[in-house]
């Protein structure tokens, strides 16, 4: 669904987000070990990434706590992703 914001030349248009949208799961692993999972819904629009319970190692210094959320994807995953991914 899409929906006009504005008017006359500053109209734009944007996506309309169903908020019963499943989220996007990726599931993070070390050395073959889950880690965790990064997940993104867009009806809160932010990135969260939560440790497994079932991981006993050492967390990632920039990821403290249990549960963390961003607006942009975490830097210690950026530079992970493919280069093709990151042009779509």
């Amino acid at each position: 669904m899409i929906v006009a914001v504005g008017q006359t030349n500053k109209r734009y248009y944007q996506r309309n987000y169903a908020i019963d949208e499943k989220p996007i799961v990726v599931m993070v692993l070390q050395n073959s070990v889950e880690v965790g999972t990064v997940s993104f819904t867009y009806a809160k629009g932010y990135l969260f990434f939560s440790y497994s319970p079932s991981y006993e190692g050492e967390k990632f210094s920039s990821l403290p706590n249990e549960i963390n959320s961003a607006y942009a994807l975490f830097p210690i995953f950026e530079n992970l992703i493919p280069e093709s991914t990151r042009r779509v």
